[in-house]
């Protein structure tokens, strides 16, 4: 299995039209299915993620005394929301990329790049390959996170640094697929990443803000069944 992923992770490199487009006409044998390659980086990432670095932070948004109780339920809710937040862009990084930012370069790759691909599903697929590749190099974060002094909630601890990271793997397997041939394609390549991204900011915003609500509904729950 262990050999396969690496076979796959380096001809993303190297050649990644003979991964990708080997998998969407259906000559994949030879390299590793998108999901599998996804899952195995994902569960890596995440059990390295959670082992090593302490990702227990305190929220911005603090109650203070003499707040009434609506803005007190208010507070608390912004303070679940942020964990959600950070937690989703750092610790839960990968999980993140795989259901949300992989849906959203394709839709973005639908718009720039459509005289180069062949619909939603072929973008799918390339952005599914590439991101995937991008999961091992997201182990970089992990001496990061650890040793510079600022906290999680910092924009470039939680979002400059993994964007990057990612960008820099993804535009260049997205590059030796389609070969951009002047500067236009090079702005539709570009414009499509943008775009993917811009989408994927507005989505994971509102996923925090979700989950968020829900962890703080699920803890006054308990705390009323407790009293």
């Amino acid at each position: 299995m262990f050999s396969s992923y690496f076979k796959t992770f380096r001809s993303l490199f190297n050649e990644p039209r003979n991964v990708i487009d080997g998998f969407v006409h259906g000559d994949g044998e030879r390299f590793m299915h998108p999901f599998k390659f996804l899952m195995i980086g994902l569960i890596i990432v995440l059990i390295l993620n959670s082992a090593l670095v302490d990702f227990s932070f305190e929220p911005t948004a603090q109650a203070t005394a003499g707040v009434d109780e609506e803005n007190e339920q208010l507070v608390e809710i912004a303070e679940w929301i942020e964990v959600s937040n950070v937690r989703l862009s750092t610790q839960f990084l990968p999980v993140s990329l795989m259901l949300l930012f992989i849906p959203m370069l394709a839709l973005g790759g639908m718009i720039f790049l459509r005289n180069q691909t062949d619909g939603f599903y072929h973008n799918l697929m390339i952005n599914a390959y590439a991101v995937a590749a991008a999961f091992p190099v997201l182990l970089i974060l992990i001496p990061a996170w650890i040793l510079l002094p600022a906290p999680l909630t910092d924009p470039f601890m939680n979002s400059t640094m993994p964007a990057v990271l990612i960008a820099g793997v993804v535009i260049w397997i997205c590059n030796s697929y389609l070969r951009p041939d002047g500067i236009m394609e090079w702005i539709r390549l570009i414009s499509s990443y943008a775009t993917g991204y811009i989408f994927y900011i507005i989505i994971s915003g509102f996923a925090a803000g979700v989950v968020g609500y829900l962890f703080f509904v699920v803890n006054r729950i308990m705390e009323l069944s407790g009293s």
